[in-house]
């Protein structure tokens, strides 16, 4: 017992060392009076758990983030894209996070758009290399080729990329993100989540350039999605479908919850979509469908959702997707159907829906 004690109050006493040993470091244009003159300086001088409060201005640097500290800005705080971008392996971002490092990026405004035209910027913020990172109340626009460009590149947030081999972990709140280029959050590869609520994702609207999404979950990555507003992904020559949000080929069990998906091609667009529950959000003014279960999409639930004004359907699934269940969801003014099911009956368990229109008895209650 006293050992135990004894060992008990090691574990306070360094715990009260760290604390103590954390400090906060200032920012300002030219530096002086103990401030740093770059954000980029003042990270590499920081010691783990340090807090970074930058003075209001703009600061035209990338930055890469390395170690476990706090980046608290505030009205005024701009990190912007520089006219020259230095390349992290084949791509080009303005706030990277690596190293396994645990990070808040908060109250910041990170805005593009890149020096040139196609590929110029990546990323607004990239999350890699096993880091976790919270992203909160921040403003993050224009990430884009400039001119803006048909290229698949311009992500407001990228956590993890199947295609570099990296993931990692975020929580993104309370954020506004527009005018970025391909999508405003990309969570990509297996190992690779995030938790993305309350932020507000406007694309380009009508747009011939390119097709946009909103919330991307790919590749084997999770993620739970609430309380989002997410519009305006339209691509005008109508040969493709931008989508509010796109589950391509995700990890079982993404949440889609209490989410506001208007004015998209597609308001949710599962393709090879697994055990996803997708619950109470309000969809409306789709082009095309507000909900598709595509691609062989099993196991799904789509419940308590109000799905109107769709050019097409309300809810499209297609020819494979089987056991999903859809219930209790309310249907309404959609062009062409309200329900359709290009499955046998049976193939998926539809319950209790309230329709105006329908494809196929037994869809609506």
């Amino acid at each position: 017992m006293k050992i135990s004690r004894l060992f008990l109050g090691a574990f306070i006493l360094i715990g009260a060392a760290q604390i103590a040993s954390a400090a906060t470091l200032c920012v300002k244009p030219g530096g002086g009076g103990g401030c740093f003159a770059t954000i980029q300086a003042a990270i590499n001088a920081a010691k783990p758990g340090d807090t970074i409060k930058p003075n209001a201005a703009t600061y035209i640097e990338q930055i890469v983030i390395e170690k476990n500290l706090t980046l608290l800005g505030r009205n005024g705080v701009i990190i912007q894209a520089p006219g020259v971008l230095v390349p992290a392996g084949p791509t080009f971002a303005i706030v990277r996070v690596a190293n396994a490092a645990k990070v808040t990026l908060e109250k910041l405004q990170i805005q593009g758009p890149g020096p040139s035209g196609c590929g110029s910027l990546h990323f607004g913020i990239k999350v890699e290399g096993g880091a976790n990172v919270k992203i909160i109340d921040n403003q993050i626009r224009d990430i884009r080729d400039e001119p803006f460009s048909g290229c698949q590149n311009g992500n407001g947030i990228q956590v993890g990329r199947t295609a570099e081999g990296q993931v990692g972990t975020a929580t993104i709140q309370n954020n506004t993100i527009e005018d970025y280029q391909k999508s405003g959050i990309v969570v990509d590869g297996i190992g690779s989540s995030a938790t993305i609520q309350n932020n507000d994702i406007t694309g380009a609207g009508p747009t011939a350039v390119i097709a946009q999404n909103g919330i991307q979950i790919s590749r084997g990555a999770k993620g739970v999605l609430q309380k989002n507003k997410v519009s305006d992904h339209v691509y005008s020559p109508g040969t493709v479908s931008s989508t509010g949000v796109l589950l391509f080929e995700a990890g079982a069990g993404v949440d889609i919850k209490e989410n506001d998906i208007d004015d998209n091609d597609v308001g949710v667009y599962g393709q090879t979509a697994a055990d996803a529950e997708i619950t109470k959000n309000t969809i409306s003014g789709s082009t095309f469908d507000g909900i598709d279960l595509l691609v062989n999409s099993t196991n799904n639930a789509v419940k308590s959702n109000k799905v109107s004004g769709s050019g097409l359907d309300g809810i499209y699934i297609d020819v494979g997707s089987i056991d999903n269940q859809i219930k209790q969801n309310v249907l309404s003014n959609n062009t062409e159907h309200d329900a359709h099911d290009d499955n046998p009956p049976d193939a998926n368990d539809w319950a209790a829906n309230k329709c105006s229109t329908q494809s196929q008895p037994g869809l609506c209650g």
